[in-house]
């Protein structure tokens, strides 16, 4: 039985002299429940839960409707907005909350839309939100007894036990074609009782406000320290499986990041999030 796990960390480089403000005039959409990591039983009932913030001038929430997939090629659509100016609420809970019926890491979806309204075609907003969570078979209770004696036994679950070191890493101040000198490195260690299985990777563009750039200029490597950059691997923004994906239970594994700024970038502070992903 697997029991999936997902971590999260966040790198960030600074420009100086110019800032920016983030989404100020986009709509965009966040989920505050469930939080990111939570792990339900199969069977039990799951509420998505949020908050979306609409175009600025826009004051009418029912032209607008939030859909959740939840992973499973199950969709609740059109979830309502309520609220009286940004942000606006959304939730499922109680009539369009969810069950799960296998066990698993569900990455569930929030997309906001327009005109959700009966006889309208509705069109998706800019604006989508993820959470990672884990669904587990929970754990069977079995009970023998005779007329002056009981017993009981519980069956314990594998649990895997990941934990990242630092959680967060900076390349500090760069300017456009600058590349990493030194390296900064991550420490996964498995703090459970189980093998580590299929431990993936994955990064977001960079952003500052409007401003961007690839993913890809984040090198990584997992099996040599100070590497030069152009001979480590791209991140990339799809699952791609770590060389050392086993953690044995107690052991750790390094990973290696540099950073390659592209010419003529625009000046701010970029952010890039980092996701982790394993089994057991």
């Amino acid at each position: 039985m697997k029991k999936p796990i997902c971590f999260v960390i966040v790198s960030c480089i600074s420009f100086a002299l110019i800032s920016f403000i983030a989404f100020a005039a986009d709509v965009n959409i966040n989920i505050l429940i469930p939080a990111s990591g939570s792990t339900f039983n199969v069977g039990d009932p799951v509420t998505v839960s949020g908050q979306a913030n609409l175009l600025s001038g826009d004051t009418d929430p029912t032209k607008y409707g939030v859909t959740i997939d939840w992973n499973d090629t199950t969709n609740t659509t059109c979830l309502p907005l309520s609220g009286t100016s940004n942000p606006y609420s959304y939730t499922t809970s109680p009539s369009n909350n969810h069950v799960y019926s296998s066990s698993g890491a569900k990455t569930i979806k929030a997309m906001l839309f327009h005109q959700c309204d009966v006889g309208q075609d509705p069109s998706k907003a800019d604006a989508i939100a993820n959470v990672n969570i884990n669904i587990i078979i929970p754990p069977t209770t079995t009970t023998t007894s005779t007329t002056t004696t009981s017993s009981t036994t519980t069956t314990t679950l594998p649990t895997c036990g990941i934990s990242i070191n630092p959680d967060s890493i900076s390349f500090g101040d760069m300017k456009p074609t600058d590349v990493s000198t030194s390296d900064q490195v991550i420490v996964i260690t498995n703090n459970g009782n189980s093998q580590t299985t299929d431990l993936i990777i994955q990064g977001s563009t960079w952003s500052s406000g409007a401003n961007s750039f690839s993913v890809s200029q984040t090198h990584y490597d997992e099996t040599v320290s100070n590497d030069p950059y152009d001979s480590m691997k791209s991140l990339t923004g799809s699952d791609d499986s770590l060389v050392n994906n086993k953690i044995n239970s107690g052991s750790s594994t390094s990973v290696y990041f540099k950073l390659g700024i592209p010419v003529a970038q625009a000046q701010g502070s970029y952010t890039q999030t980092i996701t982790f992903t394993s089994s057991c």
